[in-house]
């Protein structure tokens, strides 16, 4: 009976080394997981992390940025003497369609670059003697803006059609105002185009000198590339992204 009972009486005290043991484990689990949460919430991003923090970011900035910002009211640019010269900002129209806000030339360069939608807006320069109509394609991938670019400088696709604003300057700024229009490419998916005239609505004929050079007016093709070259500083990729309120790191 001695030997029954030292046995039942050593039961408990294994039973309660076992429980320790089990919770010691336990314990030592959970401080291992809170470890790891606590090093993943301080943990710094990579720069491969970042890169592609900006790259999303910079994707959607055509929806993130209020019309103001694409669009601002006043741009300074530099004409082709080297003179310093403010275009305004006629009116801006909502987004639309690709294929209704280019020629039947361009249309196509457009829908085979996967083209969403295009922002536009009409400014004037600093006389009020020209117009420029700006337009940026959202294209399918910054490949596809390259190719788009490509094709419309090897010429011969047409490219943006004028945007006129009844009661205002550029009310006259029809189709058949529309001098020159150009193309161009920053970075990413987003392709600027720009068609540019004469406020009064005339056209003139552009003079071709012996080396094959442009010898017209160059009010126009300033307008309209001095605005584009302002307006695209805006959507360049952001050099620190994870800084921006508006991106998650």
């Amino acid at each position: 009976m001695s030997a029954v009972t030292a046995t039942a009486g050593r039961r408990p005290l294994l039973f309660w080394i076992m429980i320790g043991l089990i919770l010691l484990l336990g314990l030592g689990a959970a401080g291992g997981g809170a470890a790891g949460v606590v090093a993943m919430a301080t943990r710094h991003p990579s720069q491969a992390q970042i890169s592609a923090a900006g790259q999303r970011e910079f994707a959607v900035q055509w929806q993130r940025l209020s019309a103001g910002r694409i669009f601002p009211s006043s741009v300074s640019y530099l004409d082709s003497f080297g003179g310093r010269t403010t275009a305004t900002l006629v009116g801006i129209a909502p987004q639309a369609p690709c294929g209704s806000t280019v020629d039947a030339a361009a249309a196509p360069v457009l829908a085979a670059a996967g083209c969403v939608t295009v922002l536009r807006a009409t400014y004037t320069d600093a006389s009020q003697t020209a117009v420029a109509t700006i337009g940026i394609a959202v294209l399918r991938s910054p490949g596809d803006a390259l190719r788009a670019q490509s094709t419309f400088v090897a010429g011969g696709h047409g490219g943006l059609l004028a945007l006129s604003f009844p009661g205002t300057v550029a009310s006259l700024f029809t189709g058949s105002a529309r001098e020159t229009y150009a193309a161009k490419t920053t970075a990413g998916r987003y392709l600027f185009l720009s068609a540019a005239g004469y406020t009064d609505g005339r056209r003139t004929t552009p003079q071709v000198n012996s080396d094959g050079g442009y010898t017209g007016e160059t009010v126009t093709t300033d307008l309209g590339n001095g605005v584009v070259s302002q307006l695209s500083a805006e959507f360049q990729a952001p050099a620190r992204p994870c800084a921006d309120k508006n991106v998650r790191c």
